[in-house]
């Protein structure tokens, strides 16, 4: 069971770092909300579904921990919860 868990955190934690690659458009190392919101509307794309522009909103304030407007690796990487 340990392993498994492990197994899984490990995994989720390189798709963290993966979305945020390519979310990062310009590479400085962080994302900006307009770079969050392209991201998301590939990911609604891809999925057959239209971007929800509030949900995009709650999301991104949600996990803008620090209130910079941009979006670290480190905040990505925490579990985040919208009303």
């Amino acid at each position: 069971m340990r392993k498994i868990l492990c197994g899984t955190l490990v995994m989720m934690t390189l798709c963290v770092f993966q979305a945020f690659g390519s979310a990062d458009v310009n590479h400085d190392g962080l994302v900006s909300r307009e770079e969050c919101y392209a991201a998301r509307t590939k990911l609604a794309q891809k999925a057959g579904k239209e971007f929800d522009q509030k949900a995009a909103e709650a999301f991104f304030n949600a996990t803008d921990t620090n209130g910079d407007g941009f979006l670290s690796q480190e905040e990505l990487a925490k579990p985040v919860k919208t009303k």
